[in-house]
């Protein structure tokens, strides 16, 4: 047996030995026992020996070479040994620990996507937060439409706050039309802001602030500013209440349309201040178009419960001028029902109302009293009667006192309203 063939048969003895490789060598020659061996055959055998080793010799890994440094780790083995590494995080993993990390830098370590696409969280393998790629950040929702954005079904919370164990706040919708902000456990809900002020707005996003504490708007077409009620029989209460400082100088309440003078004020003794009469609310004969504020009014005998203008003098019927800003409207209707109808215009009864005038009997002097004229819808002097020397009005027929002059002709004077 030659040298060469020696060696490669210690190799494939060795190696199957070893276990390290199992392989089947189909030999060219095989030889029974007391058969003479040829020097040819085992030249043979041995050399296709030789090839099935050398085959596995090409395959095999060739020996790693190579190291990294501390705080890397091995990326990859090339094929001449030699290896690829990559710094990792903590010292020497290269995965991200469940358990925290330490020593990261956050220009290079971090917790998402690299590439333009969203980052998704899952529990039970259904996605429950999703960040896009935008930095919207949804919940129940995989497109978030703000920087925020919660899916909750109708009733449920979108934001609930707690203290400890305990929930005090829920931010929910309801009924489809509402967004409900319901404090929970019987908690106040406190808005605190500072030296702002809290807007309720309808049908605008802003409005320029004011000094008031509280202000609430509604700039669409129907709807009120504001709505106050209880609804409790037991609750005796009062549904509004208003308190001011025991020094302070200021009103209880001021009442104004928009751009004008004030109308009304409550002042800081309690006292209504607002028109200087006290008027009713009674229905016009005829077209309401036909009466303006200063005409005097009589009852109408043609339409009872109406009232018309005064055309004869001394007329009992009068029933007192139309107001041009009442203090006070009634406006009972019966039953406990109060409304002012289309047809109704406000009758003065009492108190100081600018009145049409005429001098046709005699000029009007401060102080003198005034009943109906022949002039529709006009007062005049009022003349009066002797009784024993003594002057007397016939009763029924004054209207009032003047307060203004009038000389001639005709014309609107103020007058203190007391009928009589």
């Amino acid at each position: 047996m030659r040298g060469g063939n020696l060696k490669h048969f210690v190799l494939g003895a060795a190696l199957a030995a070893s276990g390290l490789y199992v392989v089947a060598v189909s030999l060219p020659h095989t030889f029974a026992p007391g058969t003479p061996i040829k020097a040819s055959e085992v030249n043979a055998n041995f050399g296709a020996l030789k090839t099935a080793a050398d085959a596995l010799e090409s395959g095999k890994q060739t020996r790693v070479n190579g190291t990294c440094a501390a705080g890397s780790a091995i990326r990859a083995v090339n094929a001449d040994g030699s290896v690829t590494c990559e710094a990792v995080s903590g010292g020497g993993d290269a995965g991200w620990k469940l358990t925290g990390n330490a020593g990261t830098n956050p220009a290079s370590n971090f917790l998402g996507t690299a590439d333009n696409q969203p980052l998704v969280f899952r529990t039970n393998n259904v996605e429950r937060l999703r960040v896009d790629t935008g930095g919207n950040v949804g919940i129940g929702t995989a497109s978030p439409g703000a920087k925020a954005t919660v899916a909750v079904s109708e009733g449920s919370p979108a934001l609930r706050l707690l203290s400890g164990s305990n929930a005090f706040l829920d931010v929910k919708p309801v009924g489809g039309t509402q967004t409900v902000l319901e404090t929970v456990n019987n908690r106040d809900l406190v808005f605190s802001v500072g030296t702002g002020n809290v807007q309720v707005l309808r049908g605008v996003t802003s409005v320029p602030a004011t000094l008031a504490g509280l202000e609430a708007y509604n700039f669409t077409a129907a709807g009120e500013a504001a709505l106050l009620r209880t609804d409790s029989a037991a609750n005796a209460n009062a549904v509004l209440k208003l308190i001011k400082h025991k020094d302070s100088s200021g009103n209880f309440l001021e009442c104004e349309a928009q751009g004008q003078a004030r109308k009304c004020h409550i002042n800081k003794d309690g006292t209504f201040v607002a028109g200087s009469d006290f008027a009713e609310a009674l229905p016009a004969l005829g077209d309401k178009a036909d009466f303006s504020p200063g005409d005097v009014l009589v009852l109408s005998t043609q339409t009872p419960g109406r009232v018309e203008r005064s055309s004869r003098p001394n007329d009992p019927r009068v029933a007192g001028v139309y107001s041009t800003r009442p203090g006070i409207l009634g406006a009972e209707k019966g039953d406990g029902i109060t409304r002012v109808d289309a047809s109704d215009v406000p009758v003065a009864i009492v108190g100081i109302v600018p009145t049409k005038a005429s001098a046709e009997n005699g000029p009007i002097e401060v102080g003198d009293m005034l009943t109906t004229s022949s002039t529709p819808g006009h007062a005049m002097k009022a003349s009066p009667v002797r009784v024993s020397g003594v002057a007397v009005y016939p009763g029924g027929i004054l209207i009032g006192k003047a307060l203004e002059p009038l000389r001639e002709g005709t014309g609107l004077i103020r007058v203190l309203v007391t009928l009589r």
